[in-house]
């Protein structure tokens, strides 16, 4: 009788390599005694032994360095794997959130490789709502308005970052229609109020006139529709 996956995978002692499992030789190893073992289900297999070897926090985060790897053809569909059973155990975005770490990188989440992640996983788990719940999630880490849109006028200059950052934009100019809040909150959220000498050089003042044009355009639409 052949050698389970597990068995194997342990005899080859990748249960205690770490991070760098992806670029170390005997994973094709592995892999090759898997796909041989089961087939179109090897993924499966796989990605069963090594969350129970690594568990979601391990595995994700070794899952997002690995690409650029020689297997990063597996690590990435191990991910999408992994993704979908978060979704099918019903995983909030907050604690994925937490789960790749993100809430420890401050003002460069944008630049962490998990961040691309993270966003996949919110556009699985809610593809209607996706920008709100991503809006809601930054909101428990960072709890000052003016950090994040900051965050999100400097994410832009990124082509890598730029579509993602300007969803978030958007959302976060319609929390504000959503609660109501008015041209002179927003000045204030935004903090524009704290160096009005420099207002002109101020890289948010485009957002606040943004939300007046919005707010002029519809006062306090339904926001469910925009």
């Amino acid at each position: 009788m052949p050698r389970s996956a597990d068995d194997v995978f342990k005899l080859l002692k990748l249960d205690s390599i770490g991070s760098k499992l992806f670029n170390n030789p005997r994973l094709s190893t592995w892999v090759s005694y898997v796909t041989k073992l089961k087939g179109t289900q090897a993924d499966e297999q796989m990605y069963t032994v090594l969350r129970a070897a690594y568990g979601d926090d391990g595995l994700a985060m070794m899952l997002v360095g690995s690409k650029q790897y020689t297997m990063s053809d597996l690590a990435r569909r191990l991910e999408e794997m992994q993704q979908k059973v978060w979704v099918g155990e019903g995983k909030t975005a907050k604690e994925i959130f937490t789960t790749m770490k993100l809430n420890t990188q401050d003002d460069q989440l944008f630049e962490s490789p998990a961040f691309h992640s993270w966003f996949n996983y919110v556009t699985k788990l809610s593809p209607k709502s996706a920008d709100e719940l991503m809006l809601s999630t930054l909101k428990t880490s960072y709890k000052d308005d003016a950090v994040l849109a900051k965050m999100f006028v400097a994410a832009k200059e990124s082509p890598s970052t730029k579509a993602i950052a300007e969803k978030l934009e958007q959302a976060q100019m319609t929390d504000w229609l959503r609660n109501e809040k008015s041209v002179d909150d927003v000045f204030k959220l935004l903090k524009l109020d704290d160096d009005v000498d420099n207002l002109l050089s101020s890289p948010l003042l485009r957002n606040w006139v943004a939300y007046v044009e919005k707010l002029e355009e519809n006062p306090y639409p339904d926001t469910r529709y925009c």
